[in-house]
């Protein structure tokens, strides 16, 4: 149910809250009366993160925006530990990503079929806002992620399992994705599969076999962009597709906007000081200003820095280097794989990983609930990861203690 956020409630909340309210309660439940053990991954850099936006908030923003700041993302991080917790097995992680990866496909094939039988409004797409589909996402960039996302979800988990399915699976999400309009989840999905496949040449032959690949496709993206893609995307910004148009067409409109945006949030922190002006003031901030454009920050580092000050900066590298840890962990060639692993193909898990981390870029992901479902699913494939390396070395171990000891004499 992740894409339900709409209709919206009082400080942004929306149905799929509740209902992941009650999946925390019954987890945190579930976990007392079992005796479970509770996992709270991610807790360090946000209570810095969180820490950092208090402060702000008090001594220069709004107390009543920073409170809500920090309810979400303790809301968020809790979420994010009951989906960990409940991974126990593998037979769980497996039942959730799928549970991920099917749904994921049908709200994209409802997407798909309600624009193209003409339905706009079931698929969220509003002409007085562009020909850009959202369905029921906040905003057609949260949408295109969402759908972005799930392609390589899809992937990760090799669901479903018969090729054949799964290309249909993937060519239904892909085409939501067009649909949405978001530039960044295109670019988000072509870097992300060039990290993919890098990881998968590296696990399956070597380094320098990887090394190798990644030089082989930066001349050939060279060339081809010079030759053949460049010359189209200068001949594409009268188009009358509606695709292309709300969506390559308008990349000059989008970079130039970005540009003016970012500019007047670096004015912000120059004229202000390092403690930050406090979480979700920057448009308010940019309005007193009188700065050429006036929106939120769209851009979760300039956020942290602007919002926060440097603590906050710090805390999301933190955060960045936690799950950076994680994902070079479980995608190791020398990581154990079971016979059936609920994340057969990790290297698209962390193609995922990555395109999270060029859209924090132009855009604020921090606070998508899909983006702490897939960091908690990452977080249950290393311990299970982990635990599995524990057990084969312990084995290991008693094995050795088990070998004969060979004598010539009597």
């Amino acid at each position: 149910m992740l894409p339900l956020l709409k209709p919206k409630g009082p400080a942004h909340t929306a149905p799929e809250d509740l209902l992941m309210l009650v999946s925390i309660v019954a987890v945190v439940v579930w976990a007392g009366t079992a005796r479970a053990r509770l996992h709270l991954p991610y807790v360090a850099p946000m209570a810095v993160f969180v820490i950092a936006g208090s402060v702000a908030a008090l001594i220069n923003g709004s107390p009543s925006k920073g409170a809500q700041a920090v309810l979400q993302e303790g809301f968020l991080l809790a979420w994010c530990a009951a989906v960990v917790s409940l991974c126990r097995s593998e037979r769980a992680l497996r039942a959730i990503v799928r549970a991920w990866c099917v749904s994921s496909v049908f709200w994209a094939g409802f997407m798909d079929l309600a624009l193209l039988a003409g339905r706009d409004g079931l698929a969220g797409l509003h002409r007085a806002d562009g020909g850009r589909a959202q369905l029921t996402f906040d905003h057609p960039n949260m949408a295109g992620n969402y759908f972005m996302i799930s392609l390589f979800l899809v992937l990760a988990a090799r669901c479903p399992k018969r090729p054949v399915l799964r290309l249909g699976a993937g060519g239904v999400l892909f085409l939501a994705m067009l649909f949405a309009g978001s530039n960044t989840a295109l670019l988000g999905f072509a870097i992300g599969s060039v990290v993919m496949l890098f990881i998968n040449v590296r696990r399956r032959f070597d380094l320098i076999a990887a090394i190798a690949f990644i030089l082989c496709t930066a001349v050939g993206g060279a060339i081809l962009w010079t030759a053949v893609a460049k010359p189209i995307v200068d001949s594409i910004q009268s188009s009358d597709n509606r695709i292309v148009r709300y969506s390559v067409a308008r990349s000059s409109r989008s970079a130039n906007a970005r540009e003016s945006l970012f500019a007047s949030q670096l004015r912000l922190f120059e004229q202000g000081n390092l403690v930050g002006i406090g979480p979700a003031s920057t448009r308010t901030d940019l309005g007193r200003a009188d700065a050429a454009t006036v929106k939120e920050a769209h851009s979760d580092y300039l956020a942290s820095l602007v919002e926060r000050g440097p603590l906050g900066e710090l805390s999301l590298v933190m955060l960045i280097g936690a799950v950076g840890i994680r994902a070079i962990a479980v995608s190791s060639p020398n990581a154990p794989v079971s016979r059936d692993p609920p994340i057969g193909n990790p290297g698209a898990l962390v193609g995922a990983l990555v395109t999270f981390a060029i859209a924090g870029i132009t855009h604020e992901v921090l606070h998508y609930r899909h983006l702490w479902t897939l960091l908690a699913i990452l977080a249950a494939h290393h311990l299970l990861t982990r635990n599995r390396q524990a057990r084969g070395q312990v084995d290991l171990r008693r094995r050795s203690f088990m070998i004969p000891l060979r004598s010539d004499g009597p």
